[in-house]
């Protein structure tokens, strides 16, 4: 992600938060068909938490990945459920995510903003942290047409026009199979934005774990009410 992308989102870590909170529908109605119920799931660019705490709700093992510090800041404000599972890190490279430790990785409107060179890097670093076996759910916008968004907008932020057939293409370099495509409508009710959604399944990783703690030992599932054992109950 670029300087000015990255200052957008720290500047604005509150403002943003509290607008995605309201966002209604989205990514999260394809949770129960991308994300073994239990399974360890990593959200990355967890941003505002919503998601994250959505999966915690639906019974997932939920762990999140968000480069800014303030925006974890306002998840963790905002949904108590989320504090301690968001690890500051980022694409490409995920540095301390562990090999092979998540069942599913979730990538909500994140792609679009890394440079063209940090892509394929990015695609290499998802794979790496997925069991094999596991699923990829993404994101991507585009405009009131279907179109890829490429280049900045008003507030200085990136768009790298990545599209549908681009990331398919992508990723399937690196052992991915597409599981299914969808495009929904904008969460937030603006007419000018639609958003391309994506199912993949990897083949192959990687070994070794990081990140989240006891990633390699506990294969756990969490019981039916959705609490992992020994922490506090999700507040519904």
């Amino acid at each position: 992600m670029d300087h000015r992308t990255r200052e957008y989102y720290d500047l604005r870590a509150a403002e943003l938060a509290c607008r995605y909170d309201g966002a209604r529908g989205g990514v999260a109605e394809r949770f129960d068909r991308a994300f073994p119920r239990g399974g360890r799931v990593l959200d990355v660019g967890a941003g505002s938490g919503r998601d994250l705490n959505r999966l915690l709700l639906g019974g997932w093992d939920g762990w999140g990945a968000e480069p800014c510090r303030a925006l974890i800041g306002e998840a963790e404000r905002l949904y108590p459920a989320v504090r301690g599972r968001i690890r500051q890190s980022a694409l490409p490279d995920l540095d301390g995510i562990g090999d092979g430790a998540f069942d599913g990785v979730l990538c909500s409107a994140v792609l679009m903003h890394l440079a063209d060179g940090e892509l394929e890097r990015s695609f290499t670093g998802i794979r790496r942290v997925l069991r094999d076996g596991g699923t990829f759910l993404v994101s991507l916008p585009l405009d009131g047409e279907g179109r890829p968004f490429r280049g900045g907008d008003d507030d200085g932020r990136l768009f790298n026009g990545l599209s549908p057939e681009g990331l398919e293409r992508g990723l399937a370099k690196r052992g991915f199979a597409s599981l299914g495509r969808w495009e929904n409508g904008d969460g937030l009710g603006r007419d000018d934005r639609r958003w391309a959604l994506g199912l993949f399944r990897l083949s192959r990783r990687g070994d070794g774990a990081v990140f989240p703690p006891e990633a390699a030992s506990d294969r756990r599932r969490l019981p039916a009410d959705g609490v992992p054992p020994g922490r506090g109950r999700v507040r519904r």
